[in-house]
């Protein structure tokens, strides 16, 4: 099986196989999922450029290979609410990569809200401090970047250098019960893998 996914950033392109290479481990330990190198669609493009997310998907359809291959779009959602903007985007993408499994996931604010929403399994890595503590609705904060650079030491968070290396060292299984939004894409790769 493959699954050939779009993302927004830079980081993402790195960051987001290595996470779901560990997520498709935890699930189904013995079945390999190929995992090309990601689409990358900027969050503008996406919401404004129809040539451009035509284009992308387009790509992305090319690049499956089986019936049962997937496409999956994982994005921040800034400000918006995930909730009210995925069904929409996912319908959208779904007409336009038929018949194949489409999903949608959008990081409640940030991919970074991911790291803190399992911030303690981090503590003492990459700078951050060894008594790391989830906050409070770990979803809710704004300027997840910002938030992880001022606890480390010396403040540094770099998103190319240290989102793919968190990616591969944060608590799955606490992540997904602080995050919802990461819950969700827990969920769809399982749907996925169940086809």
């Amino acid at each position: 099986m493959r699954l050939v996914t779009i993302v927004e950033g830079h980081a993402d392109v790195i960051a987001v196989p290595i996470l779901l290479q560990r997520i498709f481990t935890a699930i189904a330990p013995d079945r390999y999922i190929d995992i090309p190198r990601p689409i990358r669609l900027p969050r503008t493009k996406l919401l404004v450029d129809c040539d451009a997310r035509n284009d992308a998907i387009a790509v992305a359809s090319a690049r499956c290979l089986q019936p049962e291959d997937g496409v999956l779009f994982v994005f921040d959602a800034d400000r918006s609410c995930p909730a009210q903007e995925a069904p929409t985007l996912l319908n959208f993408f779904r007409s336009r990569v038929k018949p194949r499994p489409t999903f949608v996931n959008m990081a409640c604010c940030e991919f970074e809200n991911w790291f803190i929403a399992s911030a303690n399994s981090l503590s003492g890595k990459r700078g951050l401090p060894k008594d790391l503590e989830i906050p409070v609705d770990p979803e809710s904060i704004r300027g997840a970047k910002e938030w992880l650079k001022k606890r480390s030491f010396p403040p540094r968070y770099s998103e190319m250098r240290d989102q793919p290396a968190l990616a591969a060292q944060f608590d799955l299984a606490l992540c997904r019960e602080n995050s919802p939004s990461f819950d969700k894409l827990w969920r769809d790769m399982e749907s996925f893998l169940k086809q």
